[in-house]
């Protein structure tokens, strides 16, 4: 689905004073009644509707279930809720292999990232020391464009 998006669509209004700033990088989300806090965000600011009008649904109408408002919901949730257990599984001492652009979530669980280009390890180094200080063009490249957007 072609997106339409531009960063200006997601200038929020600061609130007593501090800038609201949103971020697509996974962040902190807890399952600790973080479901109802996403919800009560986005009825607030009317995030998921203003995402959703980035992309353009050619589809037919009269056979439509779902508004794509109602997909893009669904969706944030989704990963909300994965990357959580998948934090809560950390936690708890499971170790997993986990293939992942999600770079704010890959900072909070990743002990070591094996970090790989063109089916080669590139570098494998513990995630703190990758994340801050990438040894390789190709990592700072993609780092870099990972974070840009």
């Amino acid at each position: 689905m072609p997106t339409e998006c531009n960063p200006s669509l997601f200038e929020l209004a600061s609130i007593a004073g501090r800038d609201v700033v949103a971020a697509f990088d996974g962040g902190a989300i807890t399952t600790d009644a973080g479901a109802l806090l996403l919800g009560q965000a986005d009825r607030a600011i009317r995030l998921t509707e203003r995402f959703a009008s980035c992309f353009s649904a050619r589809r037919a109408i009269e056979l439509v279930e779902h508004q794509v408002e109602t997909l893009v919901m669904q969706r944030v949730e989704m990963v909300a809720e994965v990357l959580q257990v998948m934090r809560d599984l950390v936690a708890d001492g499971m170790t997993m292999v986990v293939v992942s652009h999600e770079i704010g979530f890959v900072r909070s669980a990743a002990d070591r990232i094996i970090f790989l280009a063109d089916g080669r390890i590139i570098e494998d180094r513990p995630a703190q020391e990758f994340l801050d200080d990438p040894a390789q063009p190709r990592s700072r490249q993609f780092l870099s464009a990972i974070l840009r957007g």
